[in-house]
């Protein structure tokens, strides 16, 4: 997003437009610690992606929770 002003102004717009609407953001897609640092800034409020986590089948869930509370 910060490579390109075009996709900073979208990604601004749809969090303003939302928290406006009283929703909360989820962004998708998150794949570089830079993407993470420019939408925690935007004040986007949950993200997801391979940053985060790799997927996970739903059965694999609760180890994984387990594993996080434990650091």
């Amino acid at each position: 997003m910060r490579e390109s002003s075009e996709d900073a102004a979208i990604t601004r717009a749809i969090i303003a437009v939302a928290h406006g609407l009283s929703l909360r953001v989820v962004a998708e897609g998150v794949e570089r610690p830079e993407q993470l640092e420019f939408l925690q800034s935007e004040g986007c409020d949950e993200v997801q992606g391979y940053l985060i986590s790799r997927p996970v089948e739903a059965n694999g869930l609760g180890c994984l929770l387990k594993e996080q509370d434990a650091k």
